[in-house]
């Protein structure tokens, strides 16, 4: 099973970058079975603070390879097997949407730099949004983690810009 995305870390924000621009980098079963896995890894390992999710080539994603589907036929199929049917669709459709879910469950910020075809077609991208502007109580963790985009000192509350702001800066000026 060759991976359809490389995985770096790098001071504790991690890249998944889409590996397959002669396919317009579209997400093959591959891509279904292993996306999930890195990004729960990831989840669980404690050391990533950020995720940004991005592409080789000129598109971010052509979307899913259509290719998976050719062979998806419920065998003996009939007309009184139709639960059985739309049983096995509802099924494949979960196994699809825990690829965008394991984003939504991570406990990290994800960041998605999108470019090329899903811009161009009309992916109406309006602005970004940093969830946590400063270093917070977190009601489960306390002050212990700290995610902002500035760091505040405990006790002077001095202010100080992180890496990531200036990482995030950068994703803003190279998209817009």
């Amino acid at each position: 099973m060759s991976k359809p995305f490389d995985v770096e870390i790098n001071n504790s924000i991690a890249h998944i970058r889409f590996n397959r621009p002669e396919k317009r980098n579209s997400m093959n079963e591959d891509f279904w079975n292993l996306f999930p896995k890195e990004v729960e890894e990831l989840d669980s390992s404690g050391e990533v603070r950020a995720l940004v999710v991005s592409s080789t080539g000129p598109h971010f994603s052509s979307g899913i390879d259509l290719n998976m589907f050719k062979d998806d036929v419920v065998e003996n199929q009939s007309e009184n097997e139709l639960g059985r049917s739309r049983g096995y669709f509802l099924q494949q459709l979960h196994y699809l949407q825990n690829a965008a879910t394991c984003l939504e469950t991570a406990r990290f910020p994800v960041i998605a730099a999108v470019q090329g075809g899903c811009i161009d077609d009309g992916l109406d991208i309006r602005g970004y949004y940093y969830w946590s502007f400063l270093d917070n109580f977190e009601w489960l963790y306390g002050y212990k983690p700290r995610f902002g985009l500035i760091e505040v000192d405990r006790e002077t509350l001095a202010r100080k810009s992180k890496k990531s702001l200036k990482f995030y800066q950068e994703i803003i000026e190279k998209s817009s």
